[in-house]
């Protein structure tokens, strides 16, 4: 007995048994101490009802997603509670027996060698990894895609050995998947009409029955998905994606990292130098790019034309099969030139994961929570503290006791105004604020204006902890690299300015005309990273607190216009006495991406009611901002 188990560990079983450990430990590694995403939160809170018809119609029709991750958490939560690693464990479950799966679908398709390299990496890319700790339907997409092609591909590839079994399990877990994912579903059809130049001809009415079934299973769902149509979804805040979404998708699949990429190019280079035409399985090298390229070209292009929805996630559920297309032609290789590679995938991988990625560090901090710990960490009696929240998500049971006095401020209950009159009241010399990204950035503005000083900046992917003091000290953080102000006159380029309306002892600048007091900058000159904010301030006497007036701010490189923003008397009052301060601010990335495009800004205060006003400062800064709110998808700065 012995030595059968060493036999059998010294073969490629032993292999795949290594490359499941490790991608068992990357994936439960401090599994107990593994914090939610948004995301996964957002689903908790909407599997909380007493009953299915309010869970679909409160919980599933409001999402942008087919009710069957939703249904399930709905069940497993009520069985087995809502701590965290409760919640993750089915889909950790499911991300690593998807690198079985895959090794399975890979072997039978082409070669034991290609199998191994396709679940090594599989294994240790944080793409599979991070997603096979997030509870949402994404991982579950992959693995159902798997388990239908494995049943698929036997009724393809051997439709006289128990077909209707086979036939029965591929729709089956078809269905699953058109009740998983939009795309799962999209995945599925392409999967079939694949079939359809791959199935013996005897079999092909047996065959093209398996569609019908699907859609009478799936018939259910029909009208929950034309309700999520009628509402949009990701596309009214996830842009169009860009000419190099691939390549970048590509790039972070290989964790930014040269030594990982160098090394999958190393392995294509000897594979080539393997190559045997006659071991080569074109049809299903083919079926591969086939199927990966149509789910993202299909996507690329509805989200171009249609409605944005393309995210690297939509294609986890066919990352397997780009993977086969990349190595499908490697040649089987015997067992020392297998071992060889695998350990070098998985050495890799690992470390580039851990290392360069640095993603036990990065996915692990909470950005909803981290607020609250750098709150205990940081605050005294002497400091106010805000959270820029989802309030629902803030006043989440924090991991530790948190009994310190916070305000939470969400842009689904208060307004930009109700920000300026909290901060401009508050009495405390030191302000902590907890920023999540994605809120509007006028936030900060405000904050930056009665708490001027930086004293402490963390950054976080989503979300910043700022420190702030009214106090200048010498231990202040520069964030601020460049400040122009009108009242200074260190503005080069004024707009619409009429010196006979500066008055003389002051410097105020009067005017009633239209187009009253601007700047026009080179933001070229000015930015020095993509992700930094830009800062414009107006602070304005109305003679009618009623006036209409905005500040405006465009920007264009010469060819086309490309943003157009304004700030007005409506979103900030007046005072009683017509004194307004208007904030704009504006991430530069949201303008562009690319630091060398020449862009100017003008920025211009636009006084709509062409009464008089009075212009007490216009400035501009730009702030340092978050260089690694998306640390985790891009490279870390």
């Amino acid at each position: 007995m012995p030595n059968k188990i060493l036999t059998y560990l010294k073969s490629s079983n032993g292999l795949l048994i290594l490359i499941l450990l490790v991608g068992a430990i990357l994936r439960f590694w401090n599994y107990f101490n593994m914090p939610f995403t948004y995301d996964e939160m957002s689903a908790l809170l909407r599997t909380n009802f007493t009953n299915f018809d309010d869970l679909i119609d409160k919980g599933v029709k409001i999402d942008t997603h087919p009710p069957g991750v939703q249904v399930f958490m709905y069940y497993w939560t009520q069985l087995f509670g809502q701590k965290e690693w409760v919640v993750k464990l089915p889909f950790t479950l499911m991300g690593l027996a998807s690198i079985y799966l895959t090794f399975l679908i890979a072997k039978d398709w082409f070669n034991e060698t290609v199998g191994l390299i396709s679940c090594s990496l599989i294994s240790v890319m944080q793409f599979t990894v991070m997603y096979s700790q997030i509870a949402r339907p994404y991982i579950s997409g992959m693995f159902l895609v798997l388990c239908m092609v494995y049943f698929w591909n036997k009724v393809i590839q051997q439709p006289e050995k128990s077909f209707w079994k086979n036939w029965s399990f591929t729709i089956l877990f078809a269905t699953l998947c058109a009740y998983n994912h939009h795309f799962t579903l999209l995945t599925v059809g392409l999967i079939g009409l694949i079939g359809l130049f791959l199935i013996d001809k005897r079999y092909l009415l047996k065959y093209l029955a398996i569609a019908p079934v699907i859609t009478l299973l799936y018939l259910p769902n029909v009208g929950i998905f034309l309700h999520q149509l009628n509402r949009g979804g990701v596309g009214e805040w996830l842009g169009p994606p860009k000419p190099d979404f691939l390549i970048d998708f590509i790039k972070y699949s290989i964790h930014y990292s040269y030594f990982f990429g160098g090394t999958l190019i190393a392995l294509v280079l000897y594979g080539l130098s393997t190559f045997k035409k006659n071991d080569f399985k074109l049809k299903d090298w083919i079926a591969s790019g086939a199927l990966f390229s149509l789910v993202f070209l299909i996507g690329y292009f509805y989200s171009l034309y249609w409605n944005p929805v393309l995210q690297f996630s939509m294609l986890l559920f066919v990352f397997p099969f780009f993977i086969f297309f990349l190595f499908g032609w490697i040649s089987k290789l015997n067992l020392t030139q297998n071992t060889f590679i695998v350990a070098l995938l998985l050495l890799i991988g690992t470390s580039s994961l851990i290392i360069e990625r640095d993603h036990y560090h990065t996915f692990y901090q909470n950005r909803y929570f981290q607020m609250k710990a750098d709150a205990m960490e940081l605050v005294n009696e002497d400091t106010k503290i805000v959270f820029i929240n989802y309030e629902e998500i803030a006043a989440h049971p924090f991991p530790e006791d948190f009994d310190i006095d916070y305000f939470i401020w969400d842009n689904k209950y208060k307004s930009l105004q109700d920000f300026d009159t909290t901060i401009k009241v508050l009495t405390q010399p030191y302000l902590m604020l907890g920023y999540l990204e994605q809120m509007p950035k006028e936030l900060i503005g405000i904050a930056f204006n009665y708490y001027p000083y930086v004293i402490e900046q963390r950054c976080y992917s989503g979300a910043t902890t700022y420190l702030l003091s009214k106090q200048k000290s010498p231990s202040n953080k520069q964030l601020i690299y460049h400040k122009s102000s009108y009242l200074d006159r260190t503005i080069e380029n004024y707009m619409n300015f009429k010196e006979e309306d500066v008055t003389p002892l002051n410097g105020f600048y009067l005017d009633s005309s239209e187009w009253s007091l601007g700047m026009e900058v080179s933001l070229t000159d000015l930015v020095e990273h993509r992700y930094d904010i830009i800062n414009l301030k107006a602070t304005i006497d109305l003679k009618d607190s009623t006036q209409l007036v905005a500040l405006v701010a465009s920007a264009n490189n010469g060819k086309e216009d490309l943003l157009w923003r304004a700030s007005d008397t409506k979103t900030f009052t007046p005072d009683e006495n017509g004194k307004v301060t208007l904030y704009l601010t504006i991430d530069y990335n949201n303008i562009t991406f690319n630091l060398d495009e020449k862009i100017k800004l003008n920025a211009f205060l636009w006084n709509q009611d062409k009464q008089p006003i009075v212009v007490n400062d216009l400035s501009l800064e730009i702030i340092k901002g978050n260089r690694n709110k998306y640390a985790i998808f891009e490279k870390i700065r």
